[in-house]
């Protein structure tokens, strides 16, 4: 079967997408669009248009390592892996809500599959602009994520996973948003001993930002390189004003990143599952930022 045979439209995802959790295909009927999208959203996280993108993408991309086979394309297995991102619950739970008769480890099994999938387009759709026109081009913001510390034979807290500011073990991950497109250009996953300016550096940032460029920052670790800016008193107000709302938008970047239950709540599932889901999760809200429908378009706001 060709891969277009396979293509799923956005209406279809949100009748398939429905109908496995129980909504009839009378009952969508019987509702207007916008109530049954509003009930994707529920339980995928996301409006049907950018998960029936995805999966296109999937399936048609000429990247090897990123393309799905045509025998692997199993359209419930990639909603379960969405409902899993987006809701915090056990798999019995999950089994239940998608009434699945067959194994329950096959149900794991397969999530995980494709929460992989999804988190290997992250070449494809989060990437390092090529042109710079502006003196400010990169806003950059850190952000703990908790899990439960692994145990040290030698310590009471893990050095390589506790981080002393925020008091906790975890995940210290650095997002870096272009300022003037709707684009996340690179996620910087490290383990929580690493601080925020060692983890930009590790991000490979200023490699990617010519002379004369800059990255807007927050914390005292912006008069750390020459490349980033922060809060500065001798600004204009115009400029204050300005770096005031670039960092406004990366904060709602990030709560659209909490959408995803995944990434609200202590991760649970070890320490090396982590890094892959956060990925696909930054890819879906990625698909989120950058649809230009003007019925669902839901960018982030230019400053």
């Amino acid at each position: 079967m060709a891969a277009n045979l396979l293509a799923i439209t956005p209406d279809q995802m949100l009748l398939r997408g429905l109908k496995v959790i129980g909504v009839t295909s009378e009952e969508q009927l019987q509702r207007f669009r916008t109530s049954n999208c509003t009930n994707f959203k529920s339980h995928y996280g996301i409006h049907p248009n950018h998960p029936s993108t995805l999966w296109n993408d999937l399936l048609t991309t000429n990247i090897p390592v990123v393309r799905v086979l045509e025998d692997d394309a199993n359209l419930l297995g990639f909603l379960w892996a969405l409902n899993f991102l987006c809701i915090n619950m056990s798999l019995k739970v999950r089994r239940s809500l998608f009434r699945w008769k067959g194994d329950i480890n096959l149900m794991g099994t397969t999530i995980w599959f494709w929460v992989d999938e999804i988190a290997t387009l992250v070449s494809h759709k989060i990437k390092w602009p090529t042109e710079f026109d502006t003196a400010f081009v990169y806003s950059v913001d850190g952000t703990m994520f908790r899990m439960n510390e692994p145990r040290d034979p030698d310590f009471q807290k893990n050095p390589e996973w506790f981080n002393h500011k925020h008091r906790c073990a975890g995940w210290n991950v650095q997002v870096v948003l272009h300022i003037h497109r709707q684009q996340c250009c690179h996620i910087q996953i490290s383990k929580g001993k690493e601080n925020d300016m060692a983890n930009l550096n590790l991000s490979g940032m200023f490699d990617h930002l010519p002379d004369g460029c800059k990255a807007i920052v927050n914390g005292g670790y912006a008069e750390l390189h020459r490349k980033l800016s922060g809060y500065n008193q001798f600004d204009t107000d115009l400029v204050k004003h300005y770096k005031a709302r670039v960092k406004s938008r990366q904060e709602t970047f990030n709560a659209r990143l909490k959408i995803f239950q995944i990434l609200k709540h202590k991760f649970e599932y070890g320490k090396e599952k982590f890094p892959v889901c956060f990925t696909a999760v930054a890819v879906l809200v990625q698909y989120m930022i950058e649809d230009t429908n003007p019925e669902i378009a839901n960018p982030l706001f230019n400053v």
